[in-house]
């Protein structure tokens, strides 16, 4: 407002003005804050809660199971780590989870399911399913060591599923059935026990317990994986 215009205005007239724009400038300030408090809540750990929706939250939750999880194994792993890591209060976890069991029982399943979801075995293609297994394994040994722990604590898992809700290991089944019709692979193995060796193969040096089984090397990888599906190769052949 221009001078011209407050020089009509009283004493009494300005006073008001002033105490509305401090009253203003006051109100500006504390809506900041409540922004500000809005995007961040301190847990019980003294660290910053971030908002998240629902599935934001499980989902770092899983995440953050999964790393102590694969770690630690049920028996070792703590709820106040994966709290701390997923950044979530303990209170939140319990109320969407239950308990320590029950998150550990979410995070294998879908592991269980991830994993074997993540390949398809093709009948022209068999080797090449033994080699993406190895892959597989070696991308994400945190969802190998999840199942792995699974089986040592005793739980039973349910057989992973399809996208058509087929159980996936039918699939693969019905795969090698279709490469001994077509002749890539030879017709005496039974089709679950030639499946079982394959997933052995590949998994063989996830499963080794030596030093150097662990390795960053790629050419130690390419060789190593080589080597799997040249098994395999030699494994599904048709003896003559």
């Amino acid at each position: 407002m221009s001078a011209s215009v407050f020089g009509h205005w009283s004493s009494s007239d300005r006073r008001i003005h002033r105490a509305y724009v401090n009253h203003y400038v006051l109100l500006q300030m504390s809506i900041s804050r409540l922004r500000h408090h809005a995007t961040e809540r301190t847990s019980s750990f003294g660290y910053h809660l971030p908002v998240r929706n629902t599935t934001e939250l499980r989902g770092e939750i899983l995440a953050a199971a999964r790393a102590e999880f694969a770690q630690y194994g049920l028996a070792g792993a703590r709820i106040d780590r994966i709290a701390r890591s997923s950044q979530a209060s303990k209170e939140r976890l319990y109320a969407h989870f239950g308990d320590k069991e029950t998150l550990f029982r979410e995070v294998v399943t879908a592991d269980f399911a991830g994993f074997f979801d993540a390949v398809t075995l093709s009948p022209d293609n068999v080797p090449g399913f033994v080699g993406d297994i190895y892959d597989l394994a070696l991308a994400q040994p945190e969802h190998h060591r999840m199942i792995t722990w699974a089986k040592l604590e005793g739980f039973t898992l349910d057989e992973p599923r399809a996208d058509d809700d087929e159980p996936i290991f039918a699939h693969a089944i019905a795969a090698i059935e279709a490469a001994q019709a077509s002749g890539h692979v030879d017709r005496t193995w039974l089709p679950i026990d030639l499946l079982v060796l394959l997933f052995g193969v590949a998994m063989a040096w996830a499963h080794m317990p030596h030093p150097d089984a662990v390795t960053d090397d790629v050419d130690v990888i390419a060789s190593r994986r080589a080597a799997a599906v040249e098994a395999a190769t030699r494994i599904i052949t048709a003896r003559g």
